[in-house]
């Protein structure tokens, strides 16, 4: 009589054994990856870095869109200077500086976070945020004498060759602002400043931002000629240059300016732009009764002639000067020509104005806008 089939308690003895091996190799597994050092993947960094590209962005147009909010005499648009220098103090980190260069050259420094009403934005390095502005949109004590929608940044953005321009290749494309992640250290010094502790870090551009090793092209390195144009290099993790950008263009951040009901308005509720088409109208029509436009005892009753259509600089309010017999151009700022113009004297149409200067609302928006103003007379 043969005796019990003992097979199926062997296999099973052996399920048993392989299981326990694979459950040793996994807590074996799980105790290595314990042990190493936790680094995000590449990806993961690029994710992080590209939401706060995105982040920074948001905040540098609702900045500049709520410009006139902070400055309700003045117009929007108007970006904040970067922070270029070590805080006073713990409470000044983050804030743009009240000057930033010379007028009508772009400036490069960290991203004024606290000015921007944020937290520090760090990218997938941790790194804060550095910021190129354009000089034409820059804020400041010299920002520029006018800013309006048809105002050119002076930005452009290469590719990581140093060569390819990927952003700003027309005059009307240029960037008004480039945010910059700077990346992993690339052995550069970047040994905290005093009073940088919610941002760590220096001022120093050249131990955050690289330049390309064979174009020349430098990221630290902004053109300091006057409306000069600038080129950044948009890099890769894996290159000699590791700065990665998000550009911001004139039309990004007018585009949302033009959404503002207040900013243009209706002529049931005229916003900053339409006051400012019917002040103007009214100062000239305000010209043949004005004591410095009409010699006394005459009964001239002509308005102005329009302007020239090319001011020698449009900048230059001075410029905008009236055209003997034109009866259509740009709204003269000042009456100098006598052709046509037969015993009248020389009159600033805008600045002789009742209550121009008592309201400065109009001043500044005159000075941003007057290449924008055109006028016809019969």
């Amino acid at each position: 009589m043969a005796g019990p089939d003992r097979r199926p308690a062997r296999r099973q003895r052996g399920i048993a054994l392989l299981i326990l091996l694979v459950m040793t190799g996994i807590l074996a597994v799980t105790l290595v990856m314990q042990l190493l050092p936790r680094q995000p993947s590449e990806t993961r960094r690029d994710q992080v870095t590209q939401k706060a590209l995105a982040q920074a962005k948001e905040a540098l147009i609702a900045y500049a869109v709520s410009y006139m909010d902070q400055n309700p005499d003045d117009v929007p648009g108007v970006l904040p200077c970067p922070s270029t220098t070590a805080p006073a103090s713990a409470n000044d980190e983050g804030n743009a500086e009240a000057t930033c260069g010379a007028k009508y050259v772009s400036q490069l420094g960290r991203l004024p976070w606290k000015t921007l009403r944020t937290a520090p934005i760090q990218d997938g390095n941790g790194e804060c945020l550095w910021y190129a502005v354009s000089g034409t949109f820059k804020g400041g004590s010299t920002r520029a004498d006018m800013l309006n929608w048809d105002s050119l940044g002076q930005l452009k953005v290469l590719g990581p060759d140093g060569a390819t321009i990927v952003a700003g290749a027309s005059a009307t494309s240029q960037a008004a602002a480039v945010i910059i992640a700077p990346g992993r250290s690339i052995g550069q010094n970047r040994s905290p400043s005093p009073d940088t502790n919610q941002c760590p870090g220096n001022f120093t551009a050249s131990n955050y931002l690289e330049a390309h090793p064979s174009s020349g092209s430098d990221n630290t390195a902004l053109s300091t000629v006057a409306n000069g144009v600038s080129q950044l290099i948009n890099g890769s993790a894996d290159q000699a240059v590791n700065d990665r950008m998000l550009v911001i263009t004139p039309d990004e951040i007018f585009n949302a300016i033009r959404r503002r009901k207040d900013f243009i308005g209706t002529p049931a509720a005229p916003g900053k732009l339409r006051r400012l088409a019917f002040k103007v109208a009214e100062c000239i029509a305000r010209y043949p009764t004005a004591s410095a436009g009409v010699p006394p005892g005459t009964n001239d009753r002509r308005l102005v002639f329009a302007g020239t259509m090319a001011p020698t600089n449009l900048n230059t309010s001075t410029t905008y000067l009236d055209v003997g017999n034109r009866r259509q151009g740009r709204v003269p700022f000042s009456v100098l020509s006598t052709a046509g113009n037969t015993g009248r004297s020389a009159y600033d149409v805008i600045t002789m104005c009742p209550d121009w200067t008592s309201a400065p609302e109009f001043a500044n928006s005159y000075e941003n806008y007057k290449d924008q103003l055109f006028y016809a007379v019969a």
